[in-house]
């Protein structure tokens, strides 16, 4: 499964980030920010995903039930700074 969808939720401040983005790249989508779960379900199948692998904090799978139903595979993530 290569198809990735990475959610940011609001529980940590965007040192940097100048606002929401959605990034597509191959057959990855990042969307980041304090609505990244807006809409994530349309944006999903708009662009053809099926079933999907999701990286995520274990806290934020509470926040996205429907997203995580989704996925083929939830891949856990720990939480903090990304290098």
């Amino acid at each position: 499964m290569s198809t990735a969808l990475t959610a940011a939720s609001d529980a940590y401040p965007m040192d940097g980030v100048r606002g929401d983005f959605t990034w597509f790249d191959n057959e990855r989508v990042i969307r980041f920010g304090r609505d990244a779960l807006r809409n994530v379900e349309s944006l999903l199948r708009d662009h053809g995903f099926g079933r999907y692998a999701l990286l995520t904090t274990e806290r934020a799978v509470a926040s996205a039930p429907r997203v995580c139903d989704g996925a083929a595979v939830i891949l856990h993530v720990p939480q903090g700074a990304v290098p």
